[in-house]
């Protein structure tokens, strides 16, 4: 199937031969199936003519361009006009070939008379082309359905790259100020918190760019921001971290939930003066994944407006 839909050539071919296939039947008598398939052969080209001609003449020149007057003119004078070279090819040629004599019915006065073979013949030249252009529009929208679809996976990579790209300096920024208060005050949390943000950006730098990851992976570094922050918060920040399901078969795009929790820390926790307290729960079964983020909040902070790029980039991802 995949062969016929990428050459034209073959398309065309099959088409033809289902068509041939039908009209023999059409044209056999008694039996005689060769000389129902000699008919169908003897009145192909007219129909191969009318369906091209409309297929990339008419149809896209005046049909499609809304000149629906000029189209219907110019379709009833080009059928009768096949009609006729029809009517002349049958009398002179296919009679005389298949019967091996000269056919005695031909009157030119049928030419310029509407009649029930002229009607049959319209008949015969709108179906083949109708279902020419079915199937012409058929393969156009299955194309054009292909390409929506790799244009909006091309779409959300860029987007999660743009996420991955706006994180990286966000997130470094924080913790960099982190270990800034932390080391003016020489505490013993420093080196912890230097090594935990060299995981952190070796994952970053290496290891998501994968346009999955492990959910399991994701969750590590979850857990290693909220301890970078756990240190600068210190006794007056609770968080809750829970998880459950099967974390280590569910993948996930990487950097998807790091702003979420950012943002539960920068609009939440670092306006409470007191007690602050962070709870996510995760749970994951089968191909579903839920995430659940709550924060406290001060109730003199101003009011948040969400729109932050990082959330945006998710939304659209």
């Amino acid at each position: 199937m995949k062969a016929i839909l990428n050459n034209r050539v073959l398309q065309h071919v099959v088409f033809w031969s289902f068509q041939v296939l039908i009209y023999t039947g059409n044209y056999t008598k008694d039996g005689n199936y060769l000389d129902g398939f000699t008919a169908t052969l003897f009145y192909l080209p007219t129909h191969l003519l009318f369906t091209y001609t409309q297929l990339y003449l008419f149809i896209p020149r005046l049909l499609l361009k809304k000149k629906i007057t000029a189209y219907i003119f110019v379709t009833l004078l080009f059928t009768h006009f096949l009609y006729c070279v029809n009517t002349l090819y049958y009398s002179f040629i296919i009679y005389p070939v298949m019967f091996g004599k000269a056919c005695t019915f031909f009157a030119w006065k049928h030419m310029w008379t509407f009649n029930q073979t002229e009607l049959k013949a319209i008949f015969s030249f709108f179906m083949i082309c109708s279902m020419a252009a079915a199937v012409k529009l058929l393969k156009k929208w299955y194309y054009e359905y292909n390409r929506n679809q790799v244009i909006e996976k091309e779409k959300l990579s860029i987007e999660l790259e743009m996420l991955k790209a706006q994180v990286h300096p966000h997130f470094l920024f924080n913790t960099l100020n982190n270990l800034y208060a932390l080391t003016l005050t020489k505490s013993d949390k420093a080196p912890v918190t230097v090594s935990h943000l060299s995981d952190l950006l070796r994952y970053m730098l290496y290891e998501c760019n994968e346009k999955e990851v492990p959910l399991e992976k994701e969750i590590e570094v979850l857990k290693k921001y909220i301890e970078l922050e756990k240190l600068r918060y210190g006794n007056r920040l609770d968080v809750s971290f829970s998880y459950s399901g099967n974390i280590r078969q569910l993948k996930i795009a990487p950097l998807i939930l790091l702003p979420f929790v950012e943002n539960s820390f920068k609009h939440g926790v670092s306006e409470e003066i007191d007690k602050c307290w962070i709870n996510l729960q995760m749970h994951a079964r089968d191909n579903v994944f839920s995430f659940i983020l709550s924060n406290s909040r001060s109730h003199d902070a101003h009011t948040y407006k969400p729109g932050g790029i990082g959330l945006q980039n998710i939304k659209k991802g």
